[in-house]
């Protein structure tokens, strides 16, 4: 392609990964208030849309790492992606493009055997896995600490129940549209530019609107905790994401929230916890699809007449 080609292309491209990045992310986003059917839909896409272009313009480019793969690698993974996710999308299957962008990374570097992308991949994977341990722990912490300050009363206003709602959802917004959309954006020709930087909010605005928000939202229905409780994940979530970003590290922001439900949940002291639901939920929406993209884009790698 020239120059000039591959950069439309490349808008293109950018724009149909922002959309479907946004739209299977704003069941997490809108999270915080899936407990509450207090505000309006409209009233959550804006706030939504406000903090996933904020975070992507002020702090993406820091997570938009050097993946180790060339115009056309970067070009098969967008798609092999896109097309796999619109697959469980369909089926109504959940998971992170984040962790499907990685896991291409993955199978690409050990069929080459590249080391320097494989020290890039062991310190993501290292960091996921300090990850999960500390959204346990830190879900675990607060959710102690909150419990023994007595009845969450604090909430009991109705204003102040939406304003609560509406910061959690701008900054979960945040976190995720610098630290997810700004790796997912590594995995596209030419993302820089006003041309780019026009595809890129474009697509978070037609996501957001693409979506259902009320049925959508990322279920908390694995164990039954109310609504303040289930606030601290998002809280010990943001913050793993955000050092992420500072870092230069993708986090799935959904994987966080996912595991620091179970630590809120153990801090309640729930008798029933639903683990084999709890397993269930975690091998079909990360470790299947992860293990089967890796695969993907090794077979990529192996067939194909592409320098991936």
């Amino acid at each position: 392609m020239v120059v000039e080609e591959l950069a439309l292309f490349g808008s293109a491209l950018l724009f149909a990964v922002m959309t479907v990045s946004v739209a299977n992310n704003m069941g997490v986003i809108i999270g915080p208030g899936s407990s509450t059917r207090i505000l309006r839909p409209n009233t959550l896409r804006l706030f939504s849309i406000i903090g996933l272009a904020l975070g992507y313009v002020v702090e993406g480019w820091k997570v938009r790492a050097d993946v180790g793969l060339s115009v056309d690698g970067e070009i098969a993974a967008s798609l092999t992606v896109l097309i796999f996710l619109g697959v469980l999308t369909l089926f109504g299957r959940a998971t992170s493009i984040t962790q499907l962008m990685f896991a291409f990374v993955v199978g690409v570097s050990v069929a080459r055997g590249d080391q320097s992308s494989l020290g890039f991949v062991t310190e993501v994977l290292t960091y996921w896995l300090v990850a999960i341990v500390l959204s346990v722990l830190a879900s675990m912490l607060i959710t102690s600490f909150m419990k023994g300050k007595g009845p969450f009363s604090v909430l009991g206003s109705i204003t102040v129940l939406k304003g609560v709602t509406l910061i959690m959802i701008f900054l979960t917004a945040y976190v995720l549209g610098a630290n997810t959309l700004g790796f997912v954006a590594s995995f596209v020709p030419s993302p820089d530019g006003p041309a780019s930087l026009l595809a890129a909010l474009s697509g978070i605005v037609v996501g957001a609107y693409i979506t259902d928000v009320r049925g959508s939202v990322y279920s908390t229905g694995l164990v039954g905790l109310r609504y303040v409780s289930s606030l601290t994940p998002y809280v010990s979530a943001m913050l793993l994401t955000e050092v992420g970003t500072q870092l230069g590290v993708p986090l799935p922001l959904s994987m966080s929230v996912f595991f620091g439900l179970i630590g809120s949940a153990l801090a309640m002291r729930l008798r029933i916890i639903p683990y084999r639901k709890v397993i269930h939920y975690f091998v079909t929406a990360w470790l299947a699809p992860f293990l089967f993209m890796v695969f993907v884009s090794w077979l990529l790698y192996r067939l194909l007449p592409l320098q991936l």
